[in-house]
């Protein structure tokens, strides 16, 4: 029996993390049972996440459209003083990204049976073109609030035209409901040797804390370093930070010029295996975002037997954390959040309490859930 083609559209997979993590996860999970092709809108390049060998990539490079080969060059050239010119520029690319995509899907979107839309500016443009629109699903990773006001008003708008939405958070499944728009909850997926970890107790763990995730600016990185600049740690206990961005010159000069250096251990971006090591020898995880659609780290590290510390931020940290598995903290609340870290890292019985509790919580996110729902809207 001829195996229902898949294609996954999304801009570039040659970076660690987000969207990328979990789309390789899916991909490889439903490969087996599905023709799984994906689309990325840029030149060829190598995915940074390994897929598995019977997965096809095709290119078409957004770049190459006149709206920023030509009008964002110019921009650059003649009209730097110009005030939100990189906003401007970044309007333009996503109509060129529009222009070359529906291109794309009128030579080629018929030779698929169902398409999967990995960011909301895609799922617009590909709405409005009724060739495919009724057998595409639009994968909501981003913060539905997010995008300003012109995609705030065409997601009200895109979302009835789809086959489906899929919501990763509970407050987007009723958002999107409430647009009239046919939606589904699935929580993203993991790589599964995560979910084969065994437990951790707390007795092989080091006093350890760790923070994972880009260094961009709504993942509050600084915001962490001041919090550990005033927990003042115990001389026994160290930092590792995990992850790259446009603000690792500000972490380096910070450590520095704070004179962390001897507790706070910048790794940069590592192979997700060292990630994972990291998580397994550290007592607790740390997450301090303003922003965070869902949070997967959260979850991966309840299942390296970590105690989580996370703002309550929209939307996901509110949905995993609990007393079972550790600390929600008011957004933007350093005070309460040096407080609760200093507290936990001074008693070892609330950790090891915890530690236990953690991992059996994490069993409720198994692989075989989403992966049933995915089936199911498949």
């Amino acid at each position: 029996m001829e195996k229902k083609k898949l294609l996954f559209v999304y801009y570039k997979m040659n970076r660690a993390g987000g969207i990328n993590r979990v789309l390789t996860d899916l991909v490889n999970a439903v490969s087996v049972d599905y023709d799984i092709t994906i689309l990325l809108l840029m030149s060829a390049h190598k995915p940074f996440y390994e897929l598995r060998p019977e997965v096809k990539l095709e290119f078409v490079d957004a770049f190459h459209h006149w709206a920023f080969s030509k009008v964002c060059v110019w921009l650059d050239r003649y009209m730097r003083w110009l005030p939100f010119r990189d906003k401007l520029k970044f309007y333009l690319y996503d109509f060129g990204a529009y222009k070359t995509l529906d291109k794309w899907m009128d030579t080629h979107g018929g030779d698929y049976d169902t398409i999967i839309s990995c960011m909301y500016k895609l799922s617009a443009g590909l709405s409005i073109n009724k060739k495919v629109n009724y057998k595409t699903i639009g994968w909501e990773h981003n913060n539905f609030r997010g995008g300003g006001w012109l995609w705030g008003s065409l997601r009200k708008n895109y979302s009835k035209k789809l086959k489906a939405v899929v919501a990763i958070t509970a407050q987007a499944q009723d958002y999107f409901r409430s647009l009239g728009a046919n939606t589904k909850l699935i929580c993203n997926l993991m790589n599964d040797e995560v979910y084969q970890l065994p437990f951790k107790p707390v007795e092989e763990k080091k006093n350890q804390i760790v923070f994972a995730a880009n260094l961009h600016p709504e993942k509050n990185v600084m915001g962490f370093l001041r919090i550990i600049q005033q927990v003042d740690l115990p001389k026994d206990w160290t930092v590792k930070l995990i992850g790259d961005g446009i603000q690792m010159g500000w972490v380096e000069n910070f450590i520095k010029e704070n004179q962390l250096q001897q507790q706070v251990h910048l790794l940069g971006k590592v192979p997700f295996d060292e990630v994972m090591q990291n998580m397994a020898e550290s007592k607790i995880f740390c997450l301090t975002s303003v922003n965070e659609p869902f949070g997967l780290v959260l979850i991966e590290a309840m299942f390296n037997s970590c105690v989580l510390l996370a703002y309550d931020c929209e939307h996901g940290p509110a949905e995993i954390i609990n007393q079972n598995n550790g600390f929600l903290i008011p957004l933007h609340d350093e005070n309460c959040y040096v407080e609760v870290l200093r507290d936990l890292i001074s008693n070892r019985g609330l950790i090891k309490k915890i530690n236990r509790s953690v991992y059996q919580d994490a069993q409720k996110w198994q692989k075989r859930g989403g992966l049933k729902q995915w089936e199911e809207i498949l």
